[in-house]
């Protein structure tokens, strides 16, 4: 499959911005039951605004150089199956983190997609157990700094 690069950017910008309004209003719909100096809502629509302004702004940055240059570099999406694979691994660890646990569900989550995103040559032993303790150090700071700022998550059974 193959398509003009910069196209399949704005379209994907797009994308990305329509995520961006309905993250930002699902942060504004948000009910929090614990009392906290700033809600979770305050945290989801900071995060999803910056998140809007960077696209947004990605967007306009590629809608001016669509236009003073005639770009024909064509964009080809050579694996498929591993959108295919990130996507249901989005979905399962949204369901994760609910079910099971943010902490846990994280750990596993970017363990296995970070193996995944690596090319085949590049999947060896060594390479699997250092993205193993990384991201069981990422899920640690995590921890440590979700614990610092009181950040509530939902309840699961391996919170």
């Amino acid at each position: 499959m193959k398509f003009n690069f910069k196209k399949g950017e704005a379209i994907f910008m797009l994308f990305l911005i329509g995520l961006g309004v309905l993250l930002f209003y699902e942060s504004l719909i948000t009910v929090t039951t614990v009392e906290e100096p700033v809600t979770a809502s305050a945290y989801g629509m900071v995060i999803s605004g910056i998140f809007l302004i960077a696209v947004i702004s990605r967007l306009i940055i590629l809608i001016a150089a669509v236009r003073k240059e005639n770009n024909t570099d064509k964009l080809e999406i050579k694996h498929p199956a591993l959108i295919f694979l990130s996507i249901l691994g989005i979905l399962i660890y949204t369901l994760g983190i609910i079910k099971i646990g943010y902490y846990v569900t994280t750990f596993v989550f970017s363990s296995v997609m970070v193996m995944a995103l690596r090319e085949k040559e590049n999947r060896t032993l060594k390479t699997g157990i250092f993205t193993v303790i990384g991201c069981l150090l990422f899920t640690l700071a995590l921890y440590f700094v979700f614990t610092q700022f009181k950040v509530y998550l939902p309840n699961a059974w391996l919170i």
